[in-house]
């Protein structure tokens, strides 16, 4: 974690673009994870050296005193997904395969849904590395 003393900790999330098993996409870029420290973004880096990994540093909303530990569950809001593939009656499916960009991050699920009530809401647990996608969309 960047910060633990600060009013919003921080964590990174981590995306890797690389060749889709999605036939409709050529490359897909999923948040593969969340880590609390940098030197973790260039570790996944140098261990997926088959997948282009990226970072961004993000601010913790609404942690309020308490402590960021690695594997806490955190809430990531997003207020467009994109289709990444098409299920088997044809209906496009969505989710956080194809380089979601979080509007939010936020330590509690009550905090997110009163911040951004009307974004999708994504589970995630600090730590939890997927080159497939990490997490779970609740609603």
């Amino acid at each position: 974690m960047a910060s633990k003393s600060s009013p919003e900790p921080t964590v990174y999330v981590v995306w890797g673009k690389q060749s889709s098993p999605y036939p409709d996409l050529e490359h897909f870029e999923p948040i593969i994870g969340i880590v609390e420290s940098e030197q973790e973004c260039f570790a996944l880096e140098e261990k997926y050296s088959l997948v282009k990994v990226s970072w961004e540093e993000r601010k913790v909303s609404g942690v309020q005193n308490r402590v960021i530990t690695g594997t806490q569950t955190l809430y990531l809001t997003h207020t467009t997904l994109e289709q990444y593939d098409v299920d088997t009656e044809g209906n496009p499916l969505f989710g956080i395969m194809n380089f979601p960009r979080p509007s939010g991050l936020y330590c509690s699920r009550e905090t997110a849904e009163r911040e951004a009530p009307d974004e999708y809401l994504h589970l995630v647990r600090i730590g939890e590395i997927d080159l497939r996608g990490v997490g779970e969309i609740l609603d």
